[in-house]
Protein backbone atom coordinates (compact mmCIF):
# COMPACT_ATOMS: atom_id res chain seq x y z
CA UNK A 1 0.00 0.00 0.00
CA UNK A 2 1.03 3.63 0.07
CA UNK A 3 0.09 4.06 2.97
CA UNK A 4 3.14 6.20 4.87
CA UNK A 5 5.69 3.71 7.76
CA UNK A 6 6.48 4.72 10.60
CA UNK A 7 8.95 2.96 12.75
CA UNK A 8 8.64 1.12 15.94
CA UNK A 9 11.04 1.29 18.41
CA UNK A 10 11.72 -1.55 21.04
CA UNK A 11 12.38 -0.69 25.07
CA UNK A 12 15.04 -2.61 26.43
CA UNK A 13 15.02 -3.62 29.94
CA UNK A 14 15.63 -0.98 32.95
CA UNK A 15 15.00 -1.18 36.56
CA UNK A 16 11.95 -1.44 38.54
CA UNK A 17 11.40 2.35 38.56
CA UNK A 18 10.39 1.92 34.57
CA UNK A 19 13.73 3.10 33.55
CA UNK A 20 14.03 1.21 29.46
CA UNK A 21 16.47 2.35 27.15
CA UNK A 22 15.42 3.35 23.47
CA UNK A 23 16.95 1.07 21.42
CA UNK A 24 18.63 2.46 18.04
CA UNK A 25 17.08 0.18 15.29
CA UNK A 26 13.66 0.35 15.06
CA UNK A 27 11.83 -3.44 15.36
CA UNK A 28 9.57 -2.51 12.29
CA UNK A 29 7.83 -0.63 10.49
CA UNK A 30 3.92 0.19 10.33
CA UNK A 31 1.18 1.69 8.44
CA UNK A 32 0.70 5.71 10.00
CA UNK A 33 -2.41 5.97 12.35
CA UNK A 34 -4.32 8.69 10.03
CA UNK A 35 -3.29 11.51 12.50
CA UNK A 36 0.58 10.93 11.95
CA UNK A 37 0.71 10.47 8.22
CA UNK A 38 1.99 13.63 7.17
CA UNK A 39 4.28 14.21 10.54
CA UNK A 40 7.56 14.40 10.50
CA UNK A 41 9.87 12.23 12.85
CA UNK A 42 6.35 10.63 14.18
CA UNK A 43 7.55 7.22 15.70
CA UNK A 44 5.67 4.23 17.73
CA UNK A 45 6.88 2.57 20.56
CA UNK A 46 6.47 -0.66 22.36
CA UNK A 47 5.80 -0.31 26.18
CA UNK A 48 7.67 -2.36 28.79
CA UNK A 49 6.78 -2.27 32.48
CA UNK A 50 4.40 -2.02 34.47
CA UNK A 51 5.15 1.27 35.94
CA UNK A 52 2.19 2.81 33.75
CA UNK A 53 -0.62 0.20 34.49
CA UNK A 54 -3.19 0.24 33.87
CA UNK A 55 -3.17 2.95 31.66
CA UNK A 56 -0.51 1.02 29.50
CA UNK A 57 0.56 -2.55 29.62
CA UNK A 58 3.87 -4.16 28.22
CA UNK A 59 3.86 -4.69 24.76
CA UNK A 60 1.06 -1.95 23.73
CA UNK A 61 1.76 0.51 21.18
CA UNK A 62 1.71 4.02 21.76
CA UNK A 63 2.22 6.86 19.30
CA UNK A 64 4.61 10.05 19.19
CA UNK A 65 3.79 13.02 17.88
CA UNK A 66 7.15 14.84 18.53
CA UNK A 67 5.88 18.18 17.59
CA UNK A 68 2.67 18.90 19.26
CA UNK A 69 2.88 20.90 22.29
CA UNK A 70 2.79 18.72 26.39
CA UNK A 71 0.28 19.90 28.16
CA UNK A 72 -0.09 19.60 31.96
CA UNK A 73 -2.09 15.68 32.21
CA UNK A 74 -0.89 14.72 28.63
CA UNK A 75 1.22 10.81 28.69
CA UNK A 76 5.23 11.57 27.51
CA UNK A 77 7.97 9.99 26.91
CA UNK A 78 10.78 11.27 28.42
CA UNK A 79 14.21 10.86 26.92
CA UNK A 80 16.58 11.34 29.49
CA UNK A 81 20.93 11.54 28.34
CA UNK A 82 22.94 11.28 31.64
CA UNK A 83 26.31 10.41 29.78
CA UNK A 84 26.06 11.20 26.14
CA UNK A 85 25.34 7.94 24.78
CA UNK A 86 22.56 5.96 26.55
CA UNK A 87 19.19 7.48 26.15
CA UNK A 88 16.86 6.45 28.84
CA UNK A 89 13.49 5.97 27.97
CA UNK A 90 10.27 6.49 30.38
CA UNK A 91 6.64 6.96 29.86
CA UNK A 92 4.72 9.04 32.56
CA UNK A 93 2.13 11.22 32.46
CA UNK A 94 3.12 15.21 32.61
CA UNK A 95 2.23 17.84 35.61
CA UNK A 96 4.41 20.39 35.71
CA UNK A 97 7.90 22.28 34.84
CA UNK A 98 10.17 24.49 36.38
CA UNK A 99 13.38 26.11 35.65
CA UNK A 100 15.05 23.07 36.56
CA UNK A 101 12.94 19.90 36.78
CA UNK A 102 10.30 17.98 34.74
CA UNK A 103 7.99 16.85 36.88
CA UNK A 104 5.86 13.85 35.63
CA UNK A 105 4.05 10.73 37.91
CA UNK A 106 3.43 6.98 37.36
CA UNK A 107 0.40 4.95 38.15
CA UNK A 108 2.45 1.82 39.45
CA UNK A 109 3.56 2.21 42.43
CA UNK A 110 2.01 5.78 42.17
CA UNK A 111 4.96 8.11 42.42
CA UNK A 112 5.99 11.34 41.41
CA UNK A 113 8.91 11.26 39.32
CA UNK A 114 11.53 14.32 38.64
CA UNK A 115 13.62 14.46 35.95
CA UNK A 116 16.66 17.46 35.76
CA UNK A 117 15.95 19.89 32.92
CA UNK A 118 19.50 19.47 31.89
CA UNK A 119 19.24 15.78 31.47
CA UNK A 120 15.95 15.85 28.86
CA UNK A 121 17.08 15.30 25.26
CA UNK A 122 13.51 15.13 24.51
CA UNK A 123 9.56 14.96 25.88
CA UNK A 124 7.46 13.92 22.81
CA UNK A 125 3.52 13.71 23.60
CA UNK A 126 1.79 10.25 23.93
CA UNK A 127 -1.42 10.80 21.39
CA UNK A 128 -4.95 9.74 22.63
CA UNK A 129 -7.00 7.36 20.63
CA UNK A 130 -8.93 9.77 19.47
CA UNK A 131 -5.84 12.18 18.82
CA UNK A 132 -5.12 9.17 16.41
CA UNK A 133 -8.96 8.67 15.04
CA UNK A 134 -8.85 12.26 14.12
CA UNK A 135 -11.92 12.77 16.29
Amino acid sequence: SDARKIPVYGLAAGSLAGQTVLQEEPIEFISAPPALETVRDAYALMVKGSSMEPRYFTGDLIFIHPHKPVRPGDHVVVQVRRDGTLTETWIKRFKADTETEIVTEQYNPKADMRFKRQHVAAMHRVLTINELLGV
